[in-house]
C-alpha cells in the first residue's frame, strides 16, 4: 500500500512528495475536484466502504472548508442520466443503480457533507469520468487552472477514471486519499497504489491543509 508521507517513484521519474514550490499549493491555479458524493452512494451504509464513509465524510466536509477558505475553486460533480440517454454498456449497471441517477431522484442530491456554497462550481456527468462528456476541461482551462486535487467516490472506478483524464490532459493531479473510498476489501488501496505509480500524486488531507493555511498565513503578512 501507499504510504503517504513517502514519495513514489514515477515512470517520468520525478517524485510524487509535495513542497512548498509545487504548483499545485497555489489556490489560484488549482482545481478541488469532488467525484460522486450523491446520497446514491452516501446512503449504502450498509456497504463493505474502505475507509468507512463515516470517517471519509467528515474528512471531505473538513478538506472542502480549508479549500474554499485558501481560494480555492471547488468542482462538485455528480452523475445523473435520463434512462434515454444511456449506453449499452450502463445500460448493464443493476436496475436500482440506473434509477438513483435519473433526473429527481433521490440518489442525484449531494450529500450534506459538501456544505454547497454559491461559488461552488457544479458538473453533471453521464459516466464514469468528469470529463467525459462534459465542459468540465473548458471550465478549468477558462480559470487557468494547472493542477487538480480528485477526491470523492469511489476510488476505483470514478474517481481513479477522472484522474487519469486530467493527467491525460496535461494537469498535475492529486488524489486525496482520505477522502476516498472503495467497496470491496483492499481496493482502495490498490487503486491509489496504481494512480500514484502513474497517474500523480497520492497524498492524505492534512498535507494539503496545512500547506494552504501556510498560503493564507503569508497572504496575511503582506
Amino acid at each position: 500500500m501507499h504510504k503517504s508521507n513517502e514519495p513514489v517513484a514515477h515512470p517520468d521519474g520525478t517524485s510524487h512528495k509535495l513542497d512548498t514550490a509545487d504548483q499545485a499549493l497555489d489556490p489560484a491555479t488549482t482545481a478541488v475536484v469532488v467525484i460522486d458524493v450523491q446520497r446514491l452512494f452516501t446512503d449504502m451504509v450498509g456497504a463493505p466502504i474502505e475507509p468507512p464513509l463515516a470517517q471519509v465524510l467528515p474528512r471531505i466536509r473538513e478538506f472542502l472548508t480549508e479549500a474554499r477558505r485558501a481560494g480555492t475553486i471547488v468542482v462538485l460533480v455528480r452523475t445523473i442520466i435520463a434512462p434515454n440517454e444511456h449506453s449499452q454498456s450502463t445500460m448493464q449497471w443493476p436496475e436500482q443503480m440506473r434509477a438513483g441517477m435519473a433526473p429527481g431522484a433521490a440518489g442525484t442530491e449531494f450529500d450534506s457533507c459538501l456544505d454547497v456554497q454559491p461559488s461552488d462550481v457544479e458538473v453533471v456527468k453521464p459516466r464514469y469520468s468528469a470529463f467525459f462528456g462534459t465542459q468540465l476541461d473548458e471550465t478549468l482551462r477558462a480559470r487557468g487552472t494547472k493542477s487538480v486535487i480528485v477526491l470523492g467516490l469511489t476510488t476505483n472506478v470514478c474517481v481513479q477514471s477522472t484522474v487519469r483524464d486530467a493527467w491525460q490532459r496535461d494537469y498535475s493531479t492529486i488524489t486525496i486519499e482520505d477522502c476516498c473510498a472503495e467497496v470491496g476489501e483492499g481496493s482502495h488501496a490498490a487503486s491509489l497504489n496504481w494512480i500514484s505509480r502513474n497517474f500523480g500524486r497520492v497524498c492524505c488531507s492534512d498535507q494539503l491543509i496545512a500547506q494552504w493555511q501556510l498560503h493564507i498565513g503569508k497572504v496575511s503578512e503582506r
